[in-house]
């Protein structure tokens, strides 16, 4: 194989590469700055804007630079409280026996097993009934964000 053919063929494939790369970038004189998004000023947003300036929001929690972790004292303690069986009039469950983190807050169960368990210790679909007796008539819901709850937890006020 000569050189003059390889020569030509690596020219032809640099000068096509060159192009692509010239195509593919913006020219100067196209540019156009980016579109303004439209300025829908209508009735709800001066509502809200009142709101905010009403009620001072600023978007800054006074007093709370940051959050608490999993590691202070209070966490831990409501962590060791909501995993203990010692709360309970049977002692066999704990509040994360129904309501799990890792399911969500809940059992994943259509009805609860509550207090009458096989093994106390499986959580979710592995929890099984003795009997398969079920006295729960309403399912274990999400505890995520109980403490904004400031009516009933449930359709029947319980």
């Amino acid at each position: 194989m000569s050189k003059q053919p390889c020569l030509l063929s690596a020219f032809t494939a640099l000068t096509v590469f060159v192009c692509s790369v010239a195509v593919a970038l913006p020219s100067p004189q196209n540019k156009r700055p980016p579109a303004k998004p439209p300025q829908i000023a209508n009735q709800l947003d001066s509502e809200l804007r009142a709101l905010i300036a009403q009620f001072e929001l600023t978007g800054h929690i006074s007093g709370q630079d940051t959050a608490p972790t999993i590691h202070d004292p209070i966490p831990q303690l409501g962590m060791q409280l909501f995993f203990s069986k010692a709360l309970g009039v049977e002692k066999c469950v704990a509040c994360a026996s129904c309501h799990h983190p890792k399911l969500g807050g809940g059992d994943s169960l259509s009805l609860p097993i509550g207090v009458n368990a096989v093994d106390a210790d499986k959580v979710g679909l592995s929890r099984q009934a003795m009997n398969d007796e079920i006295d729960i008539p309403r399912n274990s819901p999400t505890i995520f964000n109980v403490g904004l709850a400031t009516q009933a937890l449930f359709w029947d006020g319980g």
